[in-house]
């Protein structure tokens, strides 16, 4: 009997001591559980706050690259403002360069050193076969100057004449109760004895010149010969 107790004894022990390893276990995957539930949760805490600083960022940069959108297109706008005012701009002719020095001597006092009758044409620098805005001495005329600025004699018309008179001989030439200082700085097929004028007085254009016609029966003479 006293074995059978003891036999009994052990197998209460034997039980107690299962159950007691039964419940550590449970306590342990429980916890287990709960941590992983924990952990899960501060992973997708962390998760949604990553991804809340990332929509921030990405917003900023999309309202960087707006601004600097706009920024770009807002200086094409005012370039294109620009240009349709430039073109809305009403372009001016060129004036003639010697406005602004031309310097008129009386030359009533110099004596004549040889004179003759004569008629006056006039051409412009845009004539047809005129040497692109140049005459035959080379002095430029393609702006519409019809001046050319002599140390002595001031500023003289630009004539074309016979080769008779050296370049740079210096012309009075009167008409119709005006007196004209003149250079001769060019020459011209129809003019000179041979031609139909004697003188082709250099206007701002072949349209002036045509509207200024031929002057007859002017009196020119010489004040200088050559340079």
């Amino acid at each position: 009997m006293k074995k059978f107790y003891n036999y009994t004894f052990q197998l209460v022990c034997i039980y107690i001591l299962v159950l007691s390893l039964f419940s550590i276990f449970c306590f342990d995957i429980t916890n287990t559980k709960y941590d992983k539930k924990v952990q899960n949760s501060n992973n997708e805490k962390m998760l949604d706050s990553a991804l809340l600083v990332q929509n921030l960022i990405n917003k900023d940069g999309e309202e960087e690259k707006e601004e600097s959108i706009k920024e770009d297109s807002e200086p094409q706008q005012e370039e294109q403002v620009t240009e349709s005012e430039e073109e809305n701009e009403v372009v001016e002719a060129p004036r003639p360069a010697e406005i602004s020095n031309v310097n008129i001597i009386d030359t009533s006092s110099y004596p004549a050193l040889a004179s003759e009758t004569v008629n006056i044409s006039h051409y412009g620098h845009d004539c047809y076969g005129c040497y692109g805005g140049q005459t035959s001495s080379g002095y430029y005329i393609g702006d519409g100057r019809t001046y050319y600025n002599d140390p002595t004699f001031g500023s003289a018309k630009v004539v074309a004449a016979d080769y008779k008179y050296p370049e740079g001989t210096i012309l009075r030439l009167s008409y119709y109760g005006n007196s004209v200082t003149a250079i001769v700085l060019d020459r011209g097929g129809a003019v000179g004895d041979h031609g139909n004028y004697q003188i082709d007085l250099l206007a701002s254009s072949e349209s002036e010149a045509s509207r200024l016609g031929v002057i007859y029966n002017a009196t020119l003479e010489v004040l200088r010969y050559g340079y």
